[in-house]
């Protein structure tokens, strides 16, 4: 791609990702696997992705799982799955310090080992005669039950994710990342294994690698270490597509749900058509960034600070792909209506260009230190080219730093225009309920 940070080339299926630097003493793996979100798959696929981060055909119990890492020196071992867009996405990563700082008597080096190791993950599960592995099958079952139990204890959690299925009602990303609680009775080892080939078949593959190597090696290495899972076939590849941005509701729908809480939870869902593959998006960046993003921002110094209606206050892109934003505030009860007309009140600001010079400037140097952030984390390094990847981006973290840095008042009163409130969900005290009341 051209701009872009990494060298990229194919190895049969599987997009390959370097940026060659000497400046980590670590060597940093990613491999990402997308697929499409649907309610039927949500939920195999997060089992499989918890699974993966604990055994693998080679290495079929935990403890010879993590005595392999050990024999890494100890190299840094994650799955994680997530949602973007239209997309459930697996990250398998990996951290092995670069062979130029260990002194390794064997043949093989520590990067060789640790491909094959990742590799290993996805393309060789545990498996036994009867399919995935019963015990591990119903660890992870019970491990995601629980994660999926939890949101409702965190009542800040537990609100926004109410809010987000209100503004989806209809759409995927109404669906958790780690799957959906009724669903996991369904799957045993045996089904799952079935599913499993499907999703190898359907998902699409990128390779990430941050370190002192080059694209020369990794491909060579490869080559020696793959298992032929990625080879090219007349199939066409599968790629990603970028969904359309929400549109608002013509009604606000508002949403108030009782529990047992000691502090109100007020979630103000929002849509824009600027979404992070628009033009305009660092121009929104720095919108967010005024309005809520930041201490110094327009929510936390009114509504919070000013007024003392809140105890927190901010606004949060949900997912930029889809133009989805929130504004996230924790209020007594009693004060919902005053809050709320503050907020409006704060979005009316923007759209009117009412942003003091201060204000700006504030956010444009935390925005702009966050970018140059980036290239002090291998891991931030690879969560942007995969953005890059993701949405077919081709802009240098340094050539968002200048559009940035330009950004005017105009400019974001006229991003502005394009937000609108699609959803008022608040969750307040009256006691344990699973009803919520549409007003």
């Amino acid at each position: 791609m051209e701009n872009s940070l990494f060298q990229v080339a194919m190895f049969g299926k599987l997009r390959v990702h370097v940026l060659a630097t000497e400046q980590f003493k670590t060597t940093t793996l990613s491999l990402y696997a997308g697929v499409p979100l649907r309610e039927q798959t949500v939920t195999p696929v997060s089992l499989i992705a918890h699974i993966m981060r604990r055994v693998n055909a080679r290495y079929p119990r935990p403890e010879l799982f993590k005595q392999k890492l050990e024999e890494l020196y100890g190299a840094i071992f994650a799955v994680d799955v997530d949602k973007r867009g239209t997309y459930q996405v697996v990250d398998v990563t990996m951290d092995v310090i670069a062979d130029e700082y260990v002194a390794n008597d064997s043949e093989k080096s520590l990067l060789s080992e640790a491909l094959r190791f990742l590799m290993d993950c996805i393309a060789y599960p545990a498996v036994d005669k009867h399919g995935f592995i019963a015990q591990y099958v119903t660890e992870e079952k019970r491990t995601i039950e629980q994660k999926l139990l939890a949101v409702k204890n965190d009542k800040a959690q537990y609100a926004a994710k109410r809010c987000i299925e209100t503004i989806c009602e209809s759409h995927p990303y109404r669906f958790s990342a780690q799957g959906i609680l009724e669903q996991l009775e369904h799957w045993d080892g045996a089904n799952l294994a079935d599913f499993y080939h499907r999703w190898l078949e359907e998902a699409i593959f990128d390779l990430f690698v941050v370190g002192n190597t080059d694209m020369e090696q990794v491909l060579h290495l490869l080559a020696n270490v793959e298992s032929g899972m990625f080879k090219a076939t007349e199939k066409k590849m599968n790629d990603y597509k970028i969904a359309t941005p929400f549109s608002s509701s013509k009604q606000e729908k508002n949403v108030e749900e009782r529990m047992d809480v000691g502090q109100g939870k007020l979630n103000v869902g929002l849509t824009t058509s600027i979404s992070s593959v628009h033009a305009d998006y660092p121009i929104f960046q720095v919108y967010n960034g005024v309005l809520g993003g930041f201490a110094h921002s327009k929510l936390f110094t009114t509504v919070r600070e000013k007024h003392s209606l809140a105890y927190y206050a901010s606004s949060r892109p949900v997912d930029g792909v889809l133009g989805m934003y929130m504004i996230q505030a924790g209020i007594d009860v009693s004060k919902k209506d005053q809050a709320l007309k503050i907020i409006r009140e704060q979005l009316e600001e923007m759209r009117a260009g009412n942003i003091s010079e201060l204000e700006l400037q504030q956010t444009k140097a935390l925005l702009i230190n966050s970018y140059r952030a980036l290239a002090d984390s291998p891991y931030e390094l690879v969560s942007y080219g995969f953005r890059q990847r993701f949405t077919g981006s081709n802009k240098l973290p340094v050539q968002w730093l200048d559009i940035i840095k330009h950004v005017t008042v105009a400019d974001i009163r006229r991003v502005a225009q394009t937000v609108a409130i699609d959803t008022i969900y608040f969750l307040r005290d009256g006691g344990e309920s699973n009803d919520s009341q549409t007003v």
